[in-house]
């Protein structure tokens, strides 16, 4: 694992989980939780946050690509590419000068979406993401896990649902299974919760495994 020049205090957190899993409304609230109790915190999202990050996630979230459609592979590097934009630009900076880096999903979403998913190579996947991020890890995983049925209720009452996230149940299961081996292969890293509670009851359980962490 790369080490990485930081101030005490840096930390890099995930929090994962499928689409309507509630990991957005929780990471808000877990931002919320960190600077009241005086922790200095950045957020960032994947796809997304920064000029290029931004540029990509309108990329790869549009739905209408009918005369260009996406390939599976320039999915997966478009990812990437944005990752390894973050790890330079956002996670890095602010490791060094002693923050609390909390994403929104990082390389486990593309193990996930892109390798289960989608069915590239897990192997081929691990390679891209060891390029992106130079071996750096985070420290925790916050993982929310809800079952297909809910994921579907869930975007039946959405307002918009993106190129991805109109997938059928089926590529819903192979994502979960991902989360599930990953889950299992690594225990002492990550933290599940069950997401289909309210968002405060989840809430209440989040901030005492960050504790755990940061002591």
């Amino acid at each position: 694992m790369l080490v990485v020049d930081r101030q005490p205090g840096s930390k890099y957190i995930v929090l994962e989980g499928p689409d309507y899993s509630g990991k957005d409304t929780q990471a808000k609230l877990l931002m919320e939780y960190l600077k009241q109790s005086g922790r200095e915190a950045i957020f960032i999202r994947e796809p997304g946050t920064g000029r290029v990050g931004d540029g990509i996630r309108h990329v790869l979230t549009q739905r209408d690509l009918a005369d260009d459609p996406l390939s599976t592979e320039a999915e997966m590097l478009l990812f990437m590419a944005n990752r390894a934009q973050l790890r330079q630009n956002f996670i890095l900076p602010n490791l060094a000068e002693g923050r609390i880096v909390v994403s929104s999903r990082d390389r486990l979403s593309t193990r996930a979406y892109q390798g289960y998913g989608r069915g590239q190579s897990l192997d081929l996947i691990k390679a891209v993401g060891e390029f992106a991020m130079k071996g750096l890890y985070p420290e925790l995983y916050l993982i929310f896990m809800v079952p297909v049925d809910v994921i579907l209720e869930r975007r039946a009452a959405a307002k918009d649902v993106d190129r991805i996230e109109q997938e059928g149940p089926d590529f819903w299961e192979k994502v979960l299974q991902g989360y599930k081996d990953f889950i299992r292969d690594n225990p002492q890293m990550v933290a599940v919760f069950d997401a289909t509670q309210s968002i405060q009851e989840i809430h209440g359980q989040v901030p005492s495994r960050v504790e755990q962490l940061l002591g």
